[in-house]
């Protein structure tokens, strides 16, 4: 196997394992505390125990999705493979949707959790622009994978 297929398999596993996470994410665990804030966030994090994924799941598989993306940028760059483009636009859009999960996805989510700091009118819409930029990321994260599958396909 080579360097270019092993690459390509880590990038299909990891933003497979993303896209799939992110859905259970938003059909789950995120209309549990953004329904109706800032009384169902508040009531989220006032729970004993609550489901952790931002720090079970997301404080893991992000890092890991970043490098590997990077790493698939990088090779993509360098590669003559006729999928060239279609590898370069799956992995450069994981990287760019990461710099912005880091930028303002994650700081927005700890600002969450310190709801009661806050004023509740300005909380509302902070949750409901967060979670409609998440379905947005998604998206995003989604057709990722499809156009990393596409390349994959096009090597075995």
């Amino acid at each position: 196997m080579t360097l270019t297929a092993i690459a390509l398999w880590a990038l299909v596993l990891a933003l497979g394992v993303l896209t799939s996470s992110a859905i259970f994410e938003a059909r789950v665990i995120i209309p549990l505390w953004a329904n109706d804030p800032p009384a169902s966030l508040t009531a989220f994090h006032a729970q004993p125990r609550k489901p952790e994924s931002g720090r079970r799941l997301w404080i893991i598989l992000t890092p890991i999705t970043t490098l590997v993306s990077l790493f698939n940028l990088v090779l993509a760059f360098r590669s003559q493979n006729p999928m060239r483009a279609w590898w370069i636009a799956s992995s450069g859009t994981v990287v760019l949707v990461m710099v912005i999960t880091y930028a303002y996805f994650v700081p927005e989510l700890l600002r969450f959790e310190r709801t009661a700091a806050q004023p509740p009118a300005g909380i509302a819409p902070r949750v409901r622009r967060w979670a409609a930029l998440n379905l947005v990321r998604g998206v995003f994260v989604a057709a990722s994978w499809i156009a990393a599958l596409k390349v994959f396909s096009s090597i075995l």
